[in-house]
């Protein structure tokens, strides 16, 4: 028995001294920009062949051009070595495709689009889209509100419905779930319920949407949705001690893009020098900077999406799709527990005009014009090619690089095929 007891005691001493330890060690302080701007993955392709995405929303992210190198920091994964060697099929985009030059030399391609949207009328699309979203909530609780209150009239008896006041049990229980209104009279119930009915009626989420779609006729803009995780922890130290905080959920919004670029790599005889070491130290020894990290986590940026504008949104928790639907179902619980409870078909219903509405919205928003210019010397759009030393060497390119964000970012893992294939 004293064994056990003895036992315990141990495992009891080394869990705390496990969180203990845990909840002392200082957690480096992320901020949302930063966890929100920049995310890359992993994924393998052909003969594993590994290849990475690099995706901004800020436009905070590094800068990076195509043609540059760079190394994957994450740690080993056990289950990016499944993924390694796993045998099904990944559709990977046709963007992380190697593209082979026709000569010896590598070539970059820029594909611009015309334009003639203004950073304003960009900002306004995204106020616009954001308050779509809001319009869109706030119609669904008014039509589960104006469903609600009928369900209150209706539980009246006739003399209640003849007299002035409204009973003490249904003006106590509608102040609950609306302490906003005034619920002393009959006439104070049905004012409440034409109200709401000639808010529904104005139909104000069709014509955002409307403002949306004449916005989005202007030529150059892209606009689309992202979601993500985001994770923040971070310690906060007072007077009074020491907090650690730890939040994780989902985000998500528009990206707006105006004036459009595309950046392709075209491989040439070029790239196994630019990425293999060339030089030796005093011993023969490799002596290039790149030697420093592990030759199969180097990328080679060959394709990049950029952009003139960058406009961003994350969308209130309250306005998004599930968020709509998670209030409807928190505000039907709240009707049925005060004694006006709705048919069930009522609320899937109003949870089938929510979802109508968000895939009207979606279709408005998720669109944009490209237009390649005219055959106009002047026109700045169009396709040019240039030499991967024109990245040096070129004002053209180097002020399109300098006028420009770049939005997402391919790569492909090189220097460990090369290394197997051409040697050191």
């Amino acid at each position: 028995m004293i064994t056990i007891h003895l036992r315990r005691w141990l495992l009891a001493g080394l869990v705390a001294g496990a969180a203990w330890l845990t909840g002392c060690a200082n957690q480096p302080m992320r901020l949302a920009l930063t966890e929100m701007g920049t995310t890359s993955d992993s994924e393998y392709g052909l003969f594993s062949l590994r290849l990475q995405r690099g995706v901004t929303i800020t436009g905070l992210a590094a800068e990076e051009t195509v043609g540059t190198i760079t190394s994957d920091s994450d740690k080993f994964s056990i289950v990016e070595q499944f993924k390694r060697i796993w045998p099904t099929r990944n559709d990977l985009p046709d963007s992380m495709t190697p593209r082979l030059a026709n000569g010896p030399d590598s070539e970059i391609r820029v594909r611009r689009f015309a334009s003639d949207a203004t950073i304003d009328d960009l900002m306004a699309l995204r106020d616009l889209l954001q308050d779509a979203q809001q319009q869109l909530s706030l119609a669904a609780q008014t039509q589960l509100k104006a469903a609600v209150l009928r369900q209150a009239r209706s539980s009246l008896s006739k003399e209640e419905a003849l007299a002035d006041e409204l009973p003490v049990r249904v003006s106590t229980r509608l102040a609950t779930l609306y302490p906003e209104g005034s619920w002393k009279t009959t006439a104070d119930l049905g004012s409440a319920i034409d109200a709401a009915d000639q808010l529904a009626k104005l139909d104000v989420p069709g014509s955002v949407l409307d403002r949306i779609r004449q916005v989005l006729r202007k030529k150059g803009v892209i606009v689309t949705q992202w979601q993500g995780d985001l994770s923040v922890n971070a310690n906060v130290d007072s007077a009074v001690g020491s907090a650690g905080i730890e939040r994780s959920r989902s985000v998500g919004g528009y990206l707006i893009l105006g004036e459009p670029q595309v950046h392709t790599l075209y491989l040439g005889d070029d790239i196994p020098p630019r990425i293999l070491c060339q030089r030796r130290d005093a011993k023969g020894q490799p002596a290039c900077i790149g030697e420093a990290f592990e030759a199969r986590r180097q990328y080679l940026t060959i394709y990049q999406l950029r952009a003139r504008h960058v406009v961003y949104a994350e969308a209130a928790r309250s306005a998004t799709r599930a968020g709509v639907r998670l209030k409807l179902d928190e505000l039907a619980k709240a009707a049925t527990a005060a004694g006006f409870g709705l048919n069930p078909q009522t609320i899937e219903a109003l949870k089938l005009d929510v979802e109508a509405g968000y895939a009207a919205l979606q279709s408005a928003g998720t669109s944009g014009v490209l237009d390649a210019g005219s055959v106009n010397p002047q026109d700045n759009a169009g396709l040019s090619v240039y030499t991967l030393a024109a990245l040096e060497t070129s004002d053209e390119l180097k002020t399109l690089l300098k006028h420009s964000i770049p939005v997402i970012n391919m790569r492909i893992a090189l220097r460990e095929r090369m290394a197997e294939k051409f040697g050191r």
